[in-house]
């Protein structure tokens, strides 16, 4: 009964770093995508304006 309490707060410290990791992974690929995005549209217009 005393590992209880304690099991859950370690696995819920490691739920938490992981949900963290999770949200920064997500937060890089947006950019990631946001940057590919943008340099295609650049390009584009590179194309167009020329």
């Amino acid at each position: 009964m005393v590992y209880k309490p304690l099991s859950i707060e370690f696995f819920g410290d490691i739920f938490m770093s992981l949900m963290i990791l999770v949200e920064k992974r997500e937060y890089l690929w947006k950019r990631l995508i946001k940057r590919l995005i943008f340099k295609k549209y650049r390009m584009n217009i590179r194309l167009k304006t020329m």
